[in-house]
C-alpha cells in the first residue's frame, strides 16, 4: 500500500487519497471523464429505481407518486410548460387558466421547464406517465450527478457509486422527489460543486461554462429554491477555502474573477430563453409579497426538520408507516420534515472521518456542509421530538436576507447536508473496499460488486422498505382517474371557465386534494379554472374566490360546519354567486361530491338546483350545473358584495348581545349592481340603508367611488347606541357596478361598527 503522494493541505485535493497502484498514475494526469462509465452507473440507478418503485412502474399510465394535491399539481406542472410553449405560445411562467380571471404568477410555483420539456413527447397525451418518466429520470441523473462528485474525490468507482446512490435514494430525496416535481433533478447541486471546485483549482474556463450550465439546468429543471441551494453551498465552499490559507489563493486571484464571469455570462446566455420571462415576471407588482406568503417564523417551524428527525426512520418505509406515520416528529406536514441520515451511511461516514480526518483536508469540507445544512433544516429555533426548544438556529440568518428568503421550508436544506453525508460515506466505504482481504471468497472486482451491492441493498432497506407496500401506497402515490365529464368539456371549442366545489383547501381531511384534483383536470379540460392549487395564494386570488358566497359555503360543509357567508351585505347570496360567475365567464359549475358527506349534499343539492336548474351531468364523482339559464336572470334584482379587504368583522356587545358588526378599513367598499328600472335615463333612484353604532360619537360618510373620485352621497352622525340610517342616491343599472364607500371620519376617535346593508327602489316596498 503506498503513501499519499500530496500534502493533503488542499481542501478538495482529487488526489490526496490515492492509496492504490491502479491509481499511481493519475498522480500525474488530469481527471478525465469516463463517458461509458457514466452511462453504466445512469442505467444502474435508473433500473434499482424501476424495481423500488415496482407498483409505479407497472401502473404509469394512471398511478402517480405524491399524495394529496401535489399527486395531482405535478402532472398538470409537466404539461402547463408543455401546453402553454407549443400550444398557447405564451410565457410559461405565468397563467390566466387557474385562479381565473386574476391569474397565477408561477414563479415560485413547482414548475421546472426543463424537467416538462424532457418529456413534451408524453406531457400533452398523459401528463401522468409524463411525470413519472421525470421521476424515474430524477433518479437516475441525481445519482449520476453525485457519482461524477465522489469519483473526482475519491477515486474509488465502487465507493463513488455509494455516494451516488446514498445521495439519490436519500430518503429526503425520496421525499421530496416523489411529492414535488422541483425535486426530482436535485443532479445540478453536486455536478455544480463538482466543477466549482475543478474552476478553482485548474482554473480552466471549461470548468466555468460548467458551472453556469448547471446554475441554468438547477433553475429550469429545478426552480429558484434549488439555485439559491446551490448558491449558499458554493458560498460555504468558497468561506471555507478562503479560510484555509494553502487554498486562500485560489480564491484571491484574476484567474478566479474571470472564470465567475465567465460561468455568470455562459448561466444568462444559455438560460436567456427562460431568464428573460422569468425576470419579467418576478418584477410584476406583488410577486415577492406572494413568494413571502406564509414565510414567517411560525409557519417557518411547521415545515422545519426536527433533530430526532435525522435518526428515525421516514415515515413512508413501508416497515414503519404504520407507526411513524402520526408521530411526533412528522407532526402538521410529514412530507416537509423527512430528514433521515440512514444508519448505513452514519457508520461509514464515521469509518471515512477515523482513518481520512488527518490525512484529507476535503473532510473537513464535506463535514462543514453536512453540519452546516443540517443546522439551517432545523428552521428557526430547535425543535427536538416535537418540542420547540426555542433555541435559535442559523435558518434565521438566512431568513435575514432580503429576495432570497423564498425558501420558506427549511427542512428542503436536508438536501444538501446529504451530499456531505454521502461524501463522508464514501470515504468510509472506500477504506473498506480497498481493505478487503476476500472475505466473500471472490476476486477483488467481484468482491468489490458484492460489497458495493450489500450496502446499497441495506441502505434502501432502511429509507423506504422497497417501497411501496400496504397503507403507505395510499400515502406516497395516487390513482389518477378522469371523470368523463372533462373530456366532453374539452371537446367543446368555445372558451369559458369552470368552477369546482370545494374551491378551496379544507381546513381538515385532505387539505389540498381537490383544488390540486381541479387543477389537474385542465389538463384534459382545457378550460380556465377560478381557483386551482398554489401554496402561496395572493390577496387578489384570495379575494376573487371569496366573492363567489359558494366557495366559503362549500368550504364550511366540507369540514362539517354549519353553512353561512359572513358579510356587512344582507342581500340573496345565490345572486351574487351567479353575479361573480357571470364576471368570471364561468359557464359550468361543478361538484366533487367525495369531498362532502350525505348531509352536506343533501344541503348543496336542494341550494344549487333552486339557482341553477337540474345538473347537466351527473357521474360517479362529479356533477354539473350549466350557469347559463341563471346568467338570463340576473339584473333584475339588487347584487351588492363587499371588497372583503376592506371590512373587519369583530364581535361586539350591544345590549348585553353579542353580535358581529362590521368596521370599514377606509373606505369600506360595496360593489353594487341595480336592476334594470323604468326610466329611460339607465339610473335607479336607489335607496341605501343599515345599521351602525360607534364606541365613541363620530361621522360617517358615505359616498360614490368612481375613477379615485369620491362623490359624496350623505354624512351620518353615528352614536354609541345601534341605530338604522339611510340615503337615497341614482345608480346606474345592469351591467355597470358602482362602489359605494363608507368613510370614517377619524378612526383615531373610535372604530364605527356597520351591518346589514341593504339596497332597494326608493319607493318600493
Amino acid at each position: 500500500m503506498e503513501e499519499s503522494t500530496t500534502s493533503g493541505n488542499e481542501l478538495g485535493n482529487p488526489h490526496e487519497h490515492q492509496v492504490h497502484h491502479q491509481h499511481a498514475a493519475s498522480h500525474e494526469k488530469p481527471h478525465k471523464p469516463e463517458y461509458r462509465l457514466y452511462v453504466l452507473v445512469f442505467v444502474a440507478y435508473l433500473a434499482i429505481a424501476l424495481i423500488s418503485f415496482g407498483y409505479l412502474t407497472l401502473n404509469m399510465s394512471h398511478v402517480t407518486t405524491g399524495g394529496g394535491g401535489d399527486g395531482y399539481l405535478n402532472p398538470w406542472d409537466v404539461w402547463w410548460v408543455n401546453y402553454a410553449t407549443f400550444v398557447l405560445h405564451t410565457n410559461l411562467w405565468y397563467s390566466s387558466m387557474v385562479f381565473y380571471p386574476v391569474g397565477e404568477n408561477l414563479v415560485f410555483h413547482t414548475l421546472a421547464p426543463l424537467a416538462g420539456f424532457m418529456v413534451a413527447p408524453i406531457a400533452l397525451i398523459n401528463p401522468v406517465t409524463a411525470f413519472d418518466v421525470v421521476v424515474f429520470l430524477g433518479f437516475a441523473l441525481s445519482g449520476l450527478g453525485m457519482f461524477i462528485l465522489a469519483d473526482y474525490f475519491v477515486k474509488n468507482r465502487y465507493a463513488a457509486f455509494i455516494a451516488g446512490f446514498l445521495f439519490t435514494f436519500s430518503a429526503t430525496h425520496i421525499d421530496h422527489a416523489t411529492g414535488l416535481l422541483i425535486f426530482t433533478q436535485i443532479e445540478w447541486i453536486p455536478l455544480g460543486l463538482y466543477f466549482f471546485i475543478r474552476m478553482l483549482r485548474e482554473k480552466k474556463a471549461i470548468h466555468a461554462a460548467g458551472l453556469g450550465a448547471c446554475v441554468m439546468l438547477a433553475t429550469f429543471m429545478g426552480n429558484i429554491e434549488q439555485t439559491i441551494m446551490l448558491g449558499l453551498l458554493l458560498i460555504l465552499v468558497l468561506i471555507l477555502y478562503v479560510i484555509n490559507k494553502p487554498t486562500r489563493r485560489l480564491v484571491v486571484s484574476k484567474a478566479f474573477i474571470r472564470n465567475a464571469a465567465i460561468a455568470a455570462v455562459v448561466c444568462l446566455i444559455v438560460g436567456s430563453w427562460g431568464f428573460m420571462p422569468l425576470i419579467s415576471t418576478v418584477l410584476k407588482p406583488g410577486t415577492l409579497s406572494q413568494a413571502n406568503n406564509e414565510n414567517t417564523a411560525q409557519y417557518n417551524m411547521l415545515w422545519s426538520a426536527d433533530l430526532a428527525s435525522f435518526f428515525v426512520p421516514s415515515y413512508i418505509n413501508t416497515f414503519f408507516f404504520t407507526s411513524l406515520s402520526k408521530y411526533s416528529v412528522y407532526l402538521y406536514d410529514p412530507a416537509e420534515k423527512v430528514a433521515y441520515i440512514g444508519y448505513t451511511a452514519i457508520l461509514l461516514s464515521i469509518v471515512g472521518l477515523m482513518n481520512y480526518w488527518k490525512k484529507s483536508n476535503s473532510m473537513k469540507m464535506w463535514l462543514a456542509i453536512s453540519i452546516v445544512f443540517a443546522w439551517m433544516s432545523l428552521g428557526p429555533s430547535l425543535q427536538i421530538n416535537g418540542l420547540n426548544t426555542g433555541i435559535p438556529t442559523l435558518y434565521n440568518a438566512y431568513h435575514s436576507i432580503p429576495v432570497l428568503n423564498v425558501i420558506r421550508e427549511p427542512g428542503r436544506f436536508s438536501i444538501i447536508t446529504s451530499i456531505g453525508i454521502a461524501m463522508l460515506a464514501a470515504m468510509g466505504a472506500k477504506f473498506l473496499l480497498e481493505r478487503e482481504k476476500g472475505i466473500f471468497h471472490l476476486n477483488k472486482r467481484n468482491s468489490a460488486i458484492l460489497m458495493t451491492a450489500l450496502i446499497c441493498l441495506i441502505y434502501l432497506f432502511e429509507v423506504d422498505g422497497l417501497i411501496l407496500a400496504g397503507p403507505v401506497l395510499n400515502t406516497a402515490m395516487t390513482a389518477v382517474h378522469i371523470p368523463l365529464l372533462y373530456t366532453r368539456l374539452g371537446n367543446l371549442t368555445s372558451n369559458f371557465s369552470t368552477y369546482t366545489l370545494p374551491v378551496l383547501p379544507s381546513i381538515g381531511g385532505a387539505p389540498d386534494l381537490y383544488p390540486g384534483m381541479t387543477t389537474f383536470y385542465q389538463s384534459v379540460s382545457k378550460k380556465a379554472v377560478v381557483g386551482g392549487l398554489d401554496g402561496r395564494y395572493s390577496n387578489a386570488q384570495l379575494i376573487s374566490m371569496y366573492n363567489v358566497p359558494l366557495t366559503t359555503i362549500s368550504q364550511q360543509l366540507q369540514d362539517g360546519q354549519p353553512p353561512s357567508y359572513p358579510s356587512p351585505v344582507s342581500e340573496n347570496y345565490s345572486e351574487q354567486t351567479v353575479m361573480s360567475m357571470y364576471l368570471y365567464h364561468t359557464y359550468v359549475l361543478i361538484v366533487d361530491t367525495h369531498a362532502f358527506n350525505n348531509a352536506s349534499l343533501n344541503y348543496l343539492y336542494p341550494y344549487l338546483n333552486n339557482a341553477f336548474g337540474s345538473p347537466i351531468y351527473v357521474g360517479n364523482t362529479t356533477v354539473a350545473y350549466s350557469t347559463q339559464a341563471a346568467f338570463a336572470g340576473l339584473f333584475r334584482n339588487y347584487v351588492a358584495f363587499p371588497d372583503p379587504a376592506q371590512w373587519q368583522a369583530v364581535n361586539a356587545s350591544i345590549k348585553g348581545t353579542s353580535k358581529t358588526v362590521w368596521i370599514p378599513i377606509s373606505p369600506g367598499l360595496i360593489t353594487v349592481y341595480a336592476p334594470y328600472g323604468t326610466s329611460s335615463s339607465g339610473y335607479v333612484n336607489t335607496t341605501i340603508s343599515f345599521n351602525a353604532v360607534s364606541t365613541q360619537s363620530q361621522t360617517l360618510e358615505l359616498g360614490l367611488l368612481y375613477n379615485g373620485a369620491l362623490t359624496p352621497i350623505r354624512n351620518f352622525q353615528i352614536g354609541t347606541a345601534m341605530s338604522a340610517y339611510n340615503a337615497n342616491v341614482m345608480l346606474p343599472s345592469g351591467t355597470n357596478a358602482s362602489s359605494v364607500a363608507f368613510i370614517t371620519s377619524n378612526s383615531s376617535i373610535g372604530e364605527i361598527g356597520i351591518e346589514n346593508i341593504t339596497f332597494s327602489e326608493a319607493g318600493a316596498r
